[in-house]
Formats: C-alpha cells, sequence, structure tokens
C-alpha cells in the first residue's frame, strides 16, 4: 500500500510518521523541536526523520507532508515568523528540506493545526462533519477552520490563526508581539509562567514546593493538583477555559460554526477546561447560536497533526 510521511513541527516536538492511504501510522519518531537553535538545525533534524522513515516504507513515498506553527503562504512554500520559535523570520521551508533529501516527490506544507484538522476529518473526531473549527492548546494557541469539508486557508493561506485573537486590548504581550491575544492566556508557555508568581501568595497549594525547585513547573503537574483537589490548580485551569470561550464566542458568531474541537497537549485537561468554555459559550452567545453548539475532544492526540500532513499528500496524488 502507498505510503507518505507526514510531519508535525510544533513549539516542544517535531513528530514524523510513515502512514498509509487509509490513515494507518506504521512507523512513528518524535524529536524535541528546538527551534530557538534556528532554522538549519531544525531542517537538520527533518531531514534525518525523513531518511529514517524512508528507509522503512516496504515501496517509494509518494510524497512527504508538514504541518507547521505560522503562517505558511498560499502556494505552500514558506513559514514566516512563528510566534514561538525565536528568531524565525521567513523561512523557504520545502526548498530549504529538498536541498538536503534525494526526494524527486512532492513535499507539500500548511500550518499545523491545518493538518492536525485535515487528520480529524478523515480518521478522527472531525469524520463526517461539513463544518467545524478545531483549536489546538499547545506551546501556544492554534486554529483551523473547516468549511464544506475542507480546511478554509483564506487568502494568503493564513485563515484560521484562532490564537492571536484578541480578548483584551491591554492584555499581556503575547510572542507574536500583540497584546491580549488568547494565546497569552491559555498557551502552555503563558499559563506556566504565570503559576510562579500565583504560587508565591498560596503557600498551601500542592504546587508550592515547585517554587523551591529549578525544574519547569509542566501543565501536568497543574492537571495532577487539580484531579487531587488542588484549589490552586482548578482555579487557574477554569480561569483559562473560561478565557477560551469568550474567544470562541467571537468566532461562532462571526462563522456560525456550532462544532468546536478541541485537541492538543493541554486537552488533556479534558472537562477542567471543557466545562467552563460550555458556561461562558453558553453566557455569551446570542440565542439563536446556542441551539446545536457542541464541544468535543479531538480524537486522534498527538498523531493528528502527522496523519493531517500525510493526508495532505493523498489529496494531492490521489
Amino acid at each position: 500500500m502507498p505510503c507518505a510521511i507526514g510531519i508535525d513541527i510544533g513549539g516542544t516536538f517535531l513528530k514524523a510518521g510513515l502512514v498509509t492511504a487509509s490513515g494507518e501510522l506504521q512507523h512513528f519518531l518524535q524529536l524535541p523541536t528546538e527551534a530557538e537553535q534556528g532554522p538549519d538545525s531544525v531542517i537538520a533534524r527533518l531531514a534525518e526523520a525523513v531518511e529514517a522513515l524512508s528507509a522503512r516504507a516496504p515501496e517509494p513515498v509518494v510524497g512527504i507532508g508538514i504541518g507547521c506553527a505560522g503562517h505558511v503562504d498560499a502556494a505552500g512554500q514558506r513559514v514566516s515568523y512563528p510566534p514561538n520559535f525565536p528568531g524565525w523570520t521567513v523561512v523557504p521551508l520545502v526548498d530549504r528540506l529538498r536541498e538536503r533529501l534525494l526526494f524527486a516527490g512532492p513535499i507539500l506544507l500548511d500550518n499545523d493545526a491545518n493538518a492536525a484538522a485535515r487528520g480529524e476529518a478523515a480518521f478522527g473526531a472531525g469524520r463526517g462533519l461539513k463544518h467545524f473549527l478545531l483549536i489546538t492548546l499547545g506551546t501556544g494557541v492554534g486554529g483551523a477552520v473547516v468549511l464544506d469539508g475542507k480546511v478554509w486557508r483564506g487568502l494568503s493561506g493564513g485563515a484560521g490563526e484562532f490564537g492571536h485573537t484578541t480578548i483584551h486590548y491591554r492584555g499581556p504581550r503575547c510572542n507574536c508581539g500583540a497584546r491580549g491575544c488568547i494565546e497569552a492566556y491559555v498557551g502552555e508557555a503563558y499559563l506556566k509562567r504565570q503559576v510562579r508568581p500565583l504560587l508565591r501568595r498560596h503557600p498551601e497549594s500542592a504546587l508550592f514546593p515547585l517554587l523551591a525547585s529549578r525544574r519547569k513547573i509542566r501543565i501536568h503537574d497543574l492537571l495532577e493538583a487539580a484531579r487531587s483537589g488542588d484549589a490552586l490548580a482548578q482555579q487557574i485551569l477554569t480561569r483559562a477555559g473560561r478565557r477560551l470561550g469568550y474567544a470562541l464566542v467571537n468566532v461562532v458568531h462571526l462563522l456560525d460554526i456550532r462544532t468546536v474541537l478541541i485537541g492538543g497537549g493541554a486537552s488533556h485537561a479534558g472537562e477542567w477546561i471543557l466545562e467552563p468554555v460550555r458556561e461562558a459559550l453558553l453566557e455569551r452567545l446570542m440565542p439563536p447560536f446556542r441551539e446545536g453548539i457542541e464541544l468535543r475532544l479531538a480524537a486522534l492526540g498527538n498523531r493528528a497533526g502527522v496523519l493531517g500532513a500525510a493526508q495532505l499528500v493523498f489529496e494531492q496524488t490521489g
């Protein structure tokens, strides 16, 4: 059966897999992205991953699909200014990767959230849906819009940048340079940053001992504390969920989409995030928009971007 290589370049991890047209993930690799080392370093690791997976393919790979954080141009060639990739500007990712590979087939590029939406639409929680919004909660906050069964990329390829919609014009500064983006409130990098100053005022919290530790506070720490009944951890997650809900109100009113999929690492918070999102939606949506509103957890976990990037290849070559 023909195979494609799907790659998901996120702010924390680079994931790659050998995928069949039916969505079977035959082999999977995960490496630290280490984007702060610059594009050359990341592209070198991409090439290594492609070569390792190609060597395990039972027949020649039909194409390489890549989902990458940041603005991807309409031609699917360049990624521009990914907010959580320090020092990156405009990177001709496809050309740079092809220079390192002896590969004549198609190399296709899209935004990482768009790739995840393709994966969920083909193989996951979006299967059978004509319209849905996918929100990815990871290092940053991504978004993708599916209309009439297709990812809507907009005029220049950048549609769906939900994480950089503003909920407070004087809010905290985001890595994109703007203030008050929803990513600056609920992205993992920002949640972790907010915890330390809060802990100084809450010595009763189970998380308080981490103040004296040199280890970074992780989302996993927040989730464990919340599940054990820690009031501060629950408060942080609930507040993040309500803010996410307020931002979603704008999208539902704008696009009249009623199904929202929540994916990415922070989605493991489950109802700690989803319940306050629902409350905010029902509180702020105009009555006609409340009917049929549905939140779902994405189904594919950290495989969504890899499967969706491979699906991009099959769509183009099938």
